[in-house]
């Protein structure tokens, strides 16, 4: 026994048989359109990134030469146990490919295992956020270790109040309150 294919029923309509053609046609047009983007996309693919310079105060540590600034100068995010800050970092253009980690910590780092916060992201502008203790002042500093892939490590700092100045006003106003509680 030969079966045949059911037949389709004819709409019912003129308007149910006018959507169907343009429900198929928007789908087409739906799949079609992104084709005509894509050479734009593809010829896209190998232009460099953007280059935003950090505004922020100079370094040098050791052989590097860095420009440290504040990803913003809005006050620092409370977190448990103290406060967030994030900061922006851009290394010299010839020594991107020395460097093997930048860590950021509020004082001086007592080994390299506790040197802080990891900066990471694009290599022409790294990113970290450093966790400020509730002991941050005005007075702190702000230490930067780098480390390089021969193994050699080196130090710079910078005081709180020359690369955040609201962020030490901040701190100054946290330490007066907590002074006047007592």
């Amino acid at each position: 026994m030969i079966v045949l294919p059911a037949r389709r029923k004819a709409p019912e309509t003129w308007a149910r048989y006018l959507w169907d053609r343009v429900k198929f046609h928007a789908c087409i047009a739906l799949l079609a359109l992104p084709a005509l983007f894509l050479p734009d996309y593809l010829s896209r693919k190998d232009a460099p990134l953007p280059f935003v310079p950090v505004k922020g105060v100079e370094l040098v540590a050791g052989p590097f030469a860095l420009t440290l600034g504040e990803s913003n100068a809005a006050r620092p995010q409370a977190i448990i146990g103290g406060w967030m800050k994030s900061y922006d970092l851009q290394p010299c253009a010839g020594c991107i490919d020395r460097i093997k980690g930048v860590y950021l910590r509020v004082g001086k780092p007592r080994n390299i295992r506790a040197a802080g916060a990891l900066f990471g992201g694009n290599p022409f502008k790294l990113t970290a956020s450093v966790q400020m203790p509730p002991s941050t002042s005005q007075d702190s500093v702000l230490w930067l270790t780098i480390e390089t892939w021969a193994g050699e490590i080196h130090q710079a700092y910078v005081p709180l109040s020359t690369l955040s100045p609201a962020t030490a006003d901040f701190f100054g106003q946290q330490t007066r309150k907590q002074g006047s509680a007592e």
